[in-house]
């Protein structure tokens, strides 16, 4: 995956980077608010130690984007190339994504 920058920010790729462009213009235009690149990390699972004594290490996400929409809704977004292809961005991402809704119900999370 090629980077890409914009305004001094390195971007995983040029979607992501594009992607960014549009919601930093609806920004500095005043249609959403409070936009943040790579918010986070969020915790989704509390470190814990189970009952035979393991320890295991929490559970983080960091999403691409966050802004607050005109409706004042919390939006989180990840950009992945084509969103129609599920499978290909690895059910880690997709399981974070929905431990993240279920953790955060008033935010509207976005592929």
């Amino acid at each position: 995956m090629a980077k890409a920058t914009a305004f001094g920010i390195s971007f995983d790729s040029q979607t992501e980077r594009d992607r960014y462009l549009v919601l930093r213009s609806l920004a500095d235009s005043g249609t959403i608010r409070d936009l943040e690149v790579q918010p986070g990390p969020f915790t989704l699972v509390d470190r814990f130690r189970d009952q035979w004594g393991k320890a295991w290490r929490a559970v983080k996400y960091t999403p691409d984007f966050a802004y607050t929409a005109p409706d004042g809704v919390r939006v989180v977004e990840e950009v992945k190339p084509d969103s129609r292809k599920a499978r290909s961005w690895g059910r880690e991402v997709q399981v974070k994504l929905k431990l993240l809704a279920q953790a955060h119900p008033d935010w509207r999370v976005r592929v």
